[in-house]
């Protein structure tokens, strides 16, 4: 019984494979290169925006707090920083869980308010914190995830 004899393999395909490979990888590279760099712009955009709106602090936000900053944290949080004037040991623990209820209860309904402000952060992968200081420490912190709010209508 005799064999077939050996098919050469052809090298034009081979070599085409070969390029078609590069040309993916080399266009996949191209493009995640061109997206981090818009997201660096972007990002730059944003912490020129907060240092102009940072400019114009302190502001009253009731009779007890100011708002003393707005700043970019970490590059994917947008940090608040509020001042209520009174020491940390004059709230009791329930007082304080109950004012964090209450403003993350209003600053979840400011962001419902701002559609397109939190479009943009879930786009960019953004998140608020809030934080709220006595006159000698850290009083509570409310961070606020666009994907996790329930906004109605």
């Amino acid at each position: 019984m005799k064999l077939a004899p050996k098919k050469r393999r052809n090298l034009r395909n081979f070599y085409l494979s070969i390029a078609a490979v590069i040309v993916i990888a080399g266009t996949g590279r191209y493009f995640a290169h061109r997206a981090e760099q818009e997201r660096v712009a972007q990002q730059a955009e944003l912490a020129q925006s907060l240092a102009s709106l940072n400019a114009a602090l302190p502001r009253k936000v009731d009779a007890l707090t100011t708002l003393e900053y707005i700043g970019l944290m970490g590059g994917d949080t947008i940090f608040y920083r509020y001042r209520i004037d009174r020491p940390a040991r004059m709230f009791s623990e329930e007082l304080l869980a109950s004012m964090q209820v209450r403003a993350r209860s209003g600053l979840e309904r400011l962001a419902c308010k701002e559609p397109q402000l939190m479009a943009a952060m879930r786009k960019h992968r953004l998140h608020q914190e809030h934080s709220y200081l006595g006159r000698n420490g850290v009083l509570f912190s409310v961070e606020i995830h666009p994907e996790q709010l329930n906004c109605p209508g």
